[in-house]
């Protein structure tokens, strides 16, 4: 706002340039103008009458470079500079020397306020105030910073108003496009989050309609697929908001006028704001009874053909911006773009998952083979430790049983002729062979009994066994004999092999809770399956299957392992399966299970076939010499036991024989030398010179003199001893008595 002594000071300076002369006001552009337009026209008069307060402020903004319009008078009459006349547009220079309010009659109600403001000695000042103006001829809104003063006439009240105008509009747009971008990118950004994990089609498109019909505020976003005869098409998923109906469906593009087919069947954006005003009746019609009266429908030509669309609609005339076209483009063209990488990473995903397959085959096909290996060595390591703990066990075990058998078959011998004592030695006895027994069965899991192979037809074993099975099993249990004639023979050891199916068939009763059918078959086989872990040879499988409630994958892993049992404690050891499995190994065959809850177990013995038919009884060789039973024969007995070592002497003696016993293979070899000895009888298991090393020694020095080895397990060095006859501890008079015969025989 000028005050009167600024204007005196002014109006001082401005006489001394000479502005209040003829020339006024001097310089070229407006100033030109303003001396040339006739002023008699309007309030202010001819230009020489004007007040000295006019005449200054009208020479100061037109020094400004910056644009000023002066408004005089209550009408406001227009005088502006040269940089006002370029922000005037095709208005100029018809605003000069007219009033406000015709001037820009499209603010006409703006600019009111802003004269009955300055007039009334007030200010106005507007940062990036937005208005409509028709610089050119049509309407454009623009964006200005406005600063309204009152200027004093020489009575110091308001006599006009001066604005000073600064156009802002590229600013404004180019902040507000850059604010655009920025979320443009924000939603693009999430959009892309949103269906990052996503590799379907329909499951990419349903996401990006819905987020871009939220973002956008539309009515209805949707995509479609185009028919391959070019005209139909097809909506099959879409995103509406409250109040708008799906518009799920098939369409005929036609029928969305010609603007519709011929801009999309090109690849151009369909852009429609108000169908109504902009389509021939028809069209918008098609548009109305979906519910649509604003789109933008973008299309997606591939190979010269249109293939897919997708659209955001608006059910109310909409206007719209270029960032919103920008923004459906971008979505539009990433959306297609997503779909088709995640198509293609699909199809490589499967490849891949091809060739892994692939890949994962041959090498489970080739680490098959070296993994029943890696098994076998860790079996045989852990069976070797057991074998060791077990051998040990069975030893000391057989020995004292030895002494317990050897003694109650002699006190039996020795007492009265009473029933009652006769029962109670011969309890004790039956107890002791059912050590015995467990005895054998722990050494059968480790691999270490003392097995006597022969050639063994099944037919006959399996029927020779049937009477024991139905009396072992009970009349509740059906055992059905499968085993032809004409089945191979086998290599093994028939009473390990019998004990063995007795204990499966045993297992098989409990496993049916005491009823049902087991089944017990004979095949042969040359191609054994992989579960075996065989090569290929002459095998016979022998097989037995019940009808129980069957093993799970984790149960039937470990039903081999010693003293594993699903049975409750006191009824069973856990020994059973594993003896099988080392007796099935060690006779050169292998045992296989299978299994499923409620569909029963098949176990399969795996036995080597015989080359040659079984020897009959009436073909044995019962050429033996009459020395079997000879008596008083000298022997030397050799055991580290004193209580065994006791109880053999006791029994030989008890048989007529001479006896000389010694504690040590050493001391039996001093022994030896001192006299002449029709036998030797060792134990195999002593500290220092093992009963082997003994016989091998004695052999060497004595080889016409037969030597008996006593053991308490199997781990013999058979190859270096060859036919050497052996008696398994424990044993019982006439077992001592059969093996001495039988050595002198040899």
């Amino acid at each position: 706002m000028i005050n009167g002594d600024d204007l005196k000071r002014e109006l001082a300076a401005f006489d001394a340039l000479g502005i209040a002369g003829a020339d006024y006001p001097p310089g070229d552009g407006l100033a030109a103008g303003i001396r040339s337009f006739d002023w008699s026209r309007t309030p202010l008069g001819p230009i020489q009458g004007w007040p000295q307060s006019l005449k200054t402020v009208t020479s100061m903004l037109l020094l400004s470079p910056v644009p000023i319009v002066l408004l005089w008078g209550e009408k406001g009459i227009m005088i502006y500079n040269d940089a006002y006349s370029v922000f005037a547009g095709g208005r100029h220079p018809r605003l000069l020397g007219s009033e406000v309010r015709q001037g820009w009659p499209e603010v006409a109600d703006f600019n009111d306020h802003v004269m009955k403001v300055g007039l009334a000695g007030g200010t106005l000042s507007y940062k990036n105030q937005e208005l409509e103006l028709h610089r050119s001829g049509v309407p454009e809104r623009v964006w200005m910073n406005l600063d309204y003063s009152p200027v004093l006439d020489e009575s110091g009240c308001p006599a006009g108003v001066i604005a000073i105008v600064v156009e802002t509009t590229e600013h404004v747009l180019a902040e507000r496009q850059v604010r655009d971008a920025e979320a443009r990118l924000r939603f693009l950004d999430f959009l892309g989050k949103s269906t990052a994990d996503s590799a379907d089609a329909d499951t990419i498109l349903a996401v990006t309609t819905r987020l871009l019909g939220e973002h956008m505020g539309v009515s209805i976003c949707a995509y479609a697929d185009m028919d391959r005869e070019g005209d139909g098409f097809t909506i099959r998923g879409d995103w509406s908001a409250q109040g708008s109906a799906s518009i799920v469906g098939h369409y005929s593009l036609a029928d969305f006028g010609e603007l519709a087919v011929s801009r999309l069947n090109s690849g151009r954006p369909l852009i429609v704001n108000d169908n109504r005003r902009e389509l021939p009746a028809e069209a918008a019609a098609t548009f109305q009874s979906i519910g649509v009266t604003a789109t933008i429908c973008m299309p997606l030509v591939r190979d010269g053909r249109l293939t897919a669309l997708m659209a955001v609609h608006d059910r109310e005339a909409r206007e719209w911006t270029n960032s919103e076209l920008a923004l459906v483009t971008e979505v539009t063209e990433r959306s297609w773009a997503h779909i088709q990488r995640a198509r293609s990473e699909s199809e490589v995903r499967l490849g891949e998952q091809r060739f892994r397959q692939k890949l994962e085959q041959e090498v489970a096909e080739r680490t098959a083979a070296l993994r029943q290996a890696e098994k076998a060595l860790l079996q045989s390591q852990k069976m070797e430790a057991i074998g060791n703990l077990t051998g040990g066990i069975a030893h000391d075990f057989n020995n004292l049983l030895t002494v317990v058998l050897g003694s109650l078959d002699l006190l039996r011998r020795r007492v009265p002729d009473d029933p009652r004592i006769v029962r109670l030695v011969d309890n004790a006895a039956e107890g002791a062979k059912r050590g015995s027994a467990l005895t054998t069965r722990m050494l059968a899991f480790a691999r270490r009994q003392d097995l006597r192979s022969e050639v063994i037809r099944l037919h006959d074993l399996l029927s020779g066994m049937s009477n024991l099975m139905e009396r072992s099993l009970g009349p509740s249990i059906l055992v059905r004999i499968e085993v032809p004639p004409a089945v191979r023979p086998v290599v093994a050891d028939p009473n390990q092999l019998e004990s063995a199916l007795l204990n499966l068939a045993v297992n098989a009763r409990d496993a049916m809770d005491g009823s049902g059918e087991i089944i017990i078959r004979a095949v042969n086989d040359d191609d054994p399956p992989a579960r075996t872990g065989l090569a290929c040879g002459r095998y016979v499988c022998l097989s037995m299957t019940d009808t129980g409630h069957g093993m799970d994958d984790s149960v039937l892993g470990k039903a081999t392992e010693p003293f594993f049992t699903t049975k409750g404690v006191g009824k069973g050891t856990g020994l059973g399966l594993s003896m099988v499995h080392g007796f099935a190994q060690q006779s050169g065959g292998a045992l296989a299970l299978q299994s499923s809850p409620d569909r029963g177990t098949t176990v399969e013995i795996w036995l080597p076939a015989a080359d040659a038919e079984p020897v009959q009884p009436g073909e044995l060789d019962d050429s033996r010499s009459d020395t079997a039973e000879k008596i008083g024969l000298s022997i030397l007995v050799v055991d580290d036991d004193a209580m065994v070592l006791a109880s053999t002497v006791a029994m030989l003696e008890d048989l007529g024989h001479r006896i000389r016993a010694v504690p040590s293979a050493e001391q039996g070899l001093s022994v030896l030398g001192e006299g002449s000895f029709d036998l030797v009888i060792t134990d195999h298991a002593m500290p220092g010179m093992s009963g082997t090393q003994f016989a091998i020694a004695i052999r060497n020095t004595y080889p016409d003199l037969p030597v008996l080895l006593v053991t308490g397990y199997a781990e013999l060095e058979q190859e270096r001893l060859g036919d050497l006859p052996r008696l398994n501890k424990p044993y019982s008079r006439d077992d001592l008595q059969k093996a001495v015969a039988a050595a002198i025989g040899q």
